[in-house]
């Protein structure tokens, strides 16, 4: 990949030679910006085509796409949705955070149900607290310009967990593609969505109903 004497068609070949080979895992991370928000449809025709010539090739070797959006339907392709951490996935990973384990690592009851066991959330949460300064390189730089967008001051100490995980909150909303996603949405979707928003804890179809419409569920 890294030839620039070859061209893109050659160097897709000899890609395909090596995954048809040997034990080779080739990650695709963040493979929703090759995406329309929301579709899973190819925002490039030539991005499908590169796809399945992969796909194909890989033999011994394996593809791992990561995506927020679900990606266009293969053959090849199985599908995993990555739910939240556990209790006991979100403590190890707690341990592993130093600032947020310094600072709050007695108040998990309280992480859990403010922020939930999304990871990146975690690590945002750490970063915070040590003043944009997160444990992996890559999150500091995401950490920080995703901050900026937000208009989060990372200089500012923080004292109280409350403020920690809203500053967190607002930084992880920026992060996720809230505005496009929103806007793939349908009228009468997005009045729900604001219904459910507002409401701290689950709120299923009998509750939603009535919040929208004060009458049961229709089918």
């Amino acid at each position: 990949l890294g030839r620039t004497d070859l061209d893109d068609p050659a160097r897709l070949q000899h890609l395909g030679r090596v995954l048809n080979s040997q034990r080779l895992l080739v990650v695709l991370d963040n493979f929703e910006d090759n995406q329309a928000p929301g579709t899973g449809e190819m925002v490039e025709p030539l991005v499908a085509m590169c796809l399945e010539s992969l796909y194909r090739a890989a033999n011994r070797g394996k593809l791992l796409l990561t995506s927020r959006f679900p990606v266009a339907a293969s053959a090849y392709l199985a599908r995993v949705d990555l739910g939240p951490l556990s209790v006991a996935e979100t403590r190890k990973l707690i341990y592993r955070l130093p600032g947020l384990q310094a600072r709050f690592g007695d108040q998990l009851g309280v992480l859990v149900r403010r922020i939930g066991g999304h990871p990146r959330m975690l690590e945002y949460l750490d970063g915070l607290l040590r003043r944009g300064r997160a444990r992996l390189p890559a999150v500091t730089e995401r950490l920080r310009e995703q901050a900026r967008l937000a208009g989060v001051d990372l200089d500012r100490e923080i004292s109280e967990l409350d403020d920690a995980v809203r500053e967190t909150v607002l930084i992880g909303a920026q992060d996720i593609l809230l505005d496009e996603l929103i806007a793939t949405m349908e009228t009468g979707e997005l009045e729900a969505l604001n219904q459910a928003a507002v409401s701290s804890l689950p709120l299923d179809a009998a509750g939603l109903a009535f919040a929208l419409a004060g009458d049961e569920p229709t089918p």
